[in-house]
């Protein structure tokens, strides 16, 4: 998806691919934050979900804030406006008595439906939404995840999520994008990918996820760390943490390309058109041996 600019710092390497909307899709990368581009989001049909903007002693988000975006974007006439406050208040399973709540009054988890619901305000053909579930607890984390999941079919909605819990990833998104220092390193559906990571940082990044089934697996952190975004390392910009790094890795950076079964890829590993394999199992047909810090 094309639209980030210089007000949040670029979304994708001026390099990077644009994708089609109209399916959940995850980046997994650094998240920004910039008013300007929020608001251009709502006009140009597509909705932001901002999850700081709750002050104390002023209603919350509805019906003040609301109203507001329902004003600027003249999209209800002026007398069913309260009406569509509590139909998108109750559409994202509060009551319609919500719109006269105060901040105090909500739990963490309720001022993030409020969130979503302003965001569908613009009526929004793809929503944006950046950490939606950070600092909330995992039985919060869940229903909303369901809630964002239900609004996309029942809407049609896109949805673009920008998170590093993947495990929120795997439930919500149908498609996944793996960054690393603004660069796409790997794409794909999200049960391929994480069956069967292709690129080192992705097998790294799955890797890391915590079992939870009490046999006390701690995962290896990756060795050494994260360049600077604004010099980032020549060639692949992976390879000072890659396990399976080789010459070539450090000279040349490698292009995003197409495999076999439609997902993409940019590493030396896994070759345009080929068959996907595990990263440790291309570097063992090289003869590459694991780097061991």
């Amino acid at each position: 998806m094309s639209g980030a600019t210089s007000d949040i710092g670029p979304l994708i390497d001026p390099s990077g691919n644009e994708r089609d909307t109209g399916e959940a899709d995850q980046a997994v990368r650094p998240g920004n934050d910039g008013v300007p581009f929020l608001l251009r989001l709502f006009q140009t049909g597509l909705g932001a979900l901002r999850l700081d903007q709750i002050g104390e002693g002023l209603p919350i988000d509805t019906p003040a804030k609301l109203r507001d975006a329902l004003d600027a974007l003249d999209l209800v006439p002026r007398r069913g406006r309260a009406a569509r406050v509590r139909e998108l208040i109750e559409l994202v399973g509060l009551p319609a008595t919500a719109a006269d709540g105060y901040p105090h009054e909500f739990s963490g988890g309720q001022r993030q439906r409020i969130a979503i619901a302003r965001s569908l305000a613009a009526n929004p053909s793809v929503i944006v939404l950046d950490e939606p579930l950070a600092s909330l607890d995992a039985s919060a984390q869940a229903q909303l995840a369901n809630l964002l999941v239900d609004l996309s079919r029942e809407l049609e909605l896109g949805l673009l999520l920008i998170s590093h819990d993947l495990a929120i990833v795997r439930h919500v998104a149908d498609a996944v994008s793996v960054m690393y220092l603004g660069v796409m390193v790997e794409q794909g559906a999200t049960r391929p990918l994480w069956e069967l990571p292709l690129h080192p940082y992705s097998e790294a990044l799955i890797g890391a996820v915590p079992h939870p089934d009490g046999s006390g697996f701690l995962p290896e952190a990756l060795p050494g760390e994260v360049p600077d975004p604004g010099r980032p390392p020549s060639g692949c910009r992976f390879h000072p943490r890659c396990p399976y790094a080789f010459d070539r890795c450090s000279e040349e950076e490698p292009p995003l390309v197409a495999l076999s079964d439609g997902r993409f890829a940019a590493c030396w590993l896994q070759p345009a058109g080929a068959s996907p394999a595990h990263p440790a199992t291309r570097a063992a047909e090289l003869a590459i041996e694991p780097r061991v810090e």
